[in-house]
């Protein structure tokens, strides 16, 4: 059975015009190149370098907390990369794991973009195609981004 990561990874490198994501904690580990979360941020970014519209929600508490950091680490790192990253407000948890690309193609489930969830834990996902629900969740996305702070204005 091919892994989710795997099917995620394939559809952001066949993306060609957005991809909207939004994510409790997604994790970039330095000491692991290769790891899943951290192909999945490459895809990311080697999207938006080929001209894919890629925009992140990420969630954001306390700055002493450990999903915190790891936002703050991988938000940096994506904007530097010419993503746009906001960060949703401190006064309510973004605990949503959602992608959409091209205005059409969802990912939703429990999978936070971490080692442990890509590979040991007991997650589940579900991908389907329909242009209509993409356009409410596309609503959804634009709400949170409301209420949030771009990384370089954070």
């Amino acid at each position: 059975m091919v892994s989710i990561m795997t099917k995620i990874k394939k559809m952001i490198n066949n993306s060609n015009r957005s991809i909207k994501m939004i994510m409790f904690e997604a994790s970039y580990y330095k000491k692991f190149k290769n790891s899943p979360s951290n192909q999945l941020i490459d895809a990311l970014i080697k999207a938006q370098k080929r001209g894919v519209d890629v925009e992140v929600i990420l969630d954001i508490r306390q700055k002493s907390d450990r999903s915190t950091k790891r936002n703050l680490e991988t938000g940096k790192m994506l904007t530097n990369a010419g993503v746009e990253v906001i960060f949703d407000t401190e006064q309510i948890t973004t605990h949503s794991k959602l992608l959409i690309i091209d205005e059409k193609i969802i990912v939703i489930g429990s999978t936070n973009w971490t080692y442990n969830a890509l590979t040991a834990n007991h997650e589940s996902s579900i991908v389907f195609d329909s242009r209509e629900t993409a356009t409410e969740l596309m609503g959804f996305f634009e709400k949170i981004k409301k209420t949030g702070k771009k990384y370089s204005n954070f």
